[in-house]
């Protein structure tokens, strides 16, 4: 049988090496605390009392194809918030100046997606509205 977190962790280490063939350099973990993780499931998002969205990660799958090698290493801003994926190939969202700032530095790519929370919206899980409040802004 497949261990499926061993498959994780390899996947994770073939984008990071495939990100430094690239000049990304991963997040350091320090980092990566003041952002919250958007998980393969995704993350449920109302709008008012009718309308909810699931956004999920950028990259849910764990093998290396063309459409994956767009997302890695990239990241978008809108109103101060930031949704990026990592080196390792996970999506992570932030409104840390200090996180963006490091994206700049570290080689991301600049691109048009749609960030999540950037104009309205609440998240629906009390866990991850609990950290999402949390994180600097």
């Amino acid at each position: 049988m497949f261990d499926q977190n061993s498959i994780r962790e390899n996947f994770e280490k073939s984008c990071e090496s495939y990100s430094q063939k690239r000049g990304i350099r991963g997040l350091s973990k320090k980092l990566l605390e003041r952002c919250m993780e958007i998980p393969k499931e995704g993350i449920t998002i109302k709008y008012g009392k009718r309308f909810k969205e699931v956004y999920k990660a950028l990259i849910i799958s764990e093998s290396i194809d063309a459409p994956m090698l767009n997302y890695l290493g990239g990241y978008s801003i809108n109103n101060g918030y930031c949704l990026f994926v990592n080196a390792d190939g996970r999506t992570f969202l932030t409104k840390d100046p200090e996180v963006i700032k490091a994206l700049e530095n570290g080689n991301y790519i600049k691109r048009d997606w749609f960030v999540p929370l950037s104009e309205e919206g609440e998240i629906e899980d009390e866990k991850f509205s609990t950290l999402w409040e949390n994180l600097t802004r």
